[in-house]
């Protein structure tokens, strides 16, 4: 064992397993290149450093692969649960849209306005009909108050005295009596007074009976248009069963649109969950990709490493730790790290 390129016995009973470790790598002067390293990881890149021990190098490939899968592990198990989340939600949105609830929101909202309108336009007419009604309450007092002018202005015109009662020959006949009987003359003088004064109220109460009964002429005309005003202006009216109408169709229209809202929102959260879904499959993909790549460095490439040069199977590094087989040099029995110190020997 003199000529080995290890002391057997320094192997097997050094405790320090950093000199442990060097003493095993002296004996094992293998190399890696990055094309021989590209087997377990495809996108190395050509700058990666591949200076020192083959273990050594694989050894830190595997730790950054390893980090690298923790991290990977921890974004899948983020993004699946992200995911799930999203389409939970998703499925309770959906859950309270109706079936076949369309999604177009603009035609909702087009009809929630027409329906709106349409209330607003009938209440618009239900207010003018009241207002009309308030005015026709009022022309009607005209109406009722013209017509009883007409009334009054018809009765003033037949009680006007008659046309024979403005004859003069009674004022003749005074004023011959006044001329006849000079005695009289005083008395006389008073009748054709009092004759003067009946024949100027006559005519005055004819004058004012020709007033009154063209007033009341008016006054029937102007009765009479407005009584069709009153009639074209009723019809115009809105009834409460127009407006109840207009007002659940308004109603309806607007459920409708929250209806396209919450559903154009489920439809949303769909997409979002599918497309976190997605994501949250290729970090899977990705961490089952590295975890292929920390089994390969830890398994595979160390072990073709060493069958390539020649070293013993089983053989790899987990820090300043050696095992063999996946088991620590210390966990061997005496037996078992005198065979293996004797295959470095070889």
């Amino acid at each position: 064992l003199g000529a080995a390129p290890v002391d057997v016995i320094s192997v097997v009973f050094e405790k320090d397993k950093k000199k442990r470790r060097d003493l095993i790598l002296q004996a094992l002067p293998v190399t890696a290149t990055v094309e021989q390293l590209r087997r377990y990881v495809p996108q190395l890149p050509d700058s990666y450093p591949c200076e020192g021990h083959a273990l050594e190098v694989i050894g830190k490939l595997r730790g950054s692969a390893y980090d690298k899968r923790t991290t990977a592990n921890k974004l899948a198990k983020d993004a699946r649960a992200t995911a799930d989340r999203a389409a939970n939600e998703a499925a309770a949105m959906r859950g309270r849209v109706a079936p076949n609830t369309p999604t177009d929101r603009t035609a909702a909202i087009t009809a929630t306005k027409a329906a709106n309108d349409t209330l607003a336009g009938l209440r618009a007419r239900a207010d003018a009909a009241s207002r009309s009604a308030t005015r026709t309450s009022k022309l009607r007092e005209q109406v009722a108050k013209l017509r009883e002018q007409a009334k009054a202005g018809e009765r003033a015109w037949n009680n006007a005295p008659p046309p024979q009662a403005l004859d003069r020959s009674h004022l003749d006949d005074c004023e011959r009596d006044v001329k006849r009987l000079e005695e009289a003359l005083a008395a006389a003088k008073w009748d054709a007074s009092e004759a003067r004064r009946h024949l100027d109220l006559a005519t005055e109460q004819t004058k004012e009976a020709e007033r009154d009964a063209k007033a009341g002429q008016a006054a029937a005309a102007q009765a009479d248009e407005l009584e069709a005003t009153i009639t074209e202006e009723a019809a115009e009216r809105v009834t409460e069963a127009d407006i109840q109408a207009a007002e659940e169709a308004a109603e309806r229209a607007r459920r409708a649109e929250e209806d396209a809202l919450q559903a154009a929102q489920a439809r949303a959260q769909e997409d979002v969950a599918a497309e976190l879904a997605k994501r949250a499959d290729e970090a899977e993909a990705e961490a089952k990709r590295l975890d292929g790549v920390v089994h390969a460095l830890t398994v595979t490439a160390p072990a073709d490493i060493l069958r390539e040069s020649a070293g013993p199977p089983g053989l790899e590094l987990d820090g300043d730790d050696v095992r063999l087989n996946g088991v620590s040099l210390d966990h061997l029995c005496g037996a078992e790290q005198m065979t293996f110190a004797a295959q470095i020997a070889q």
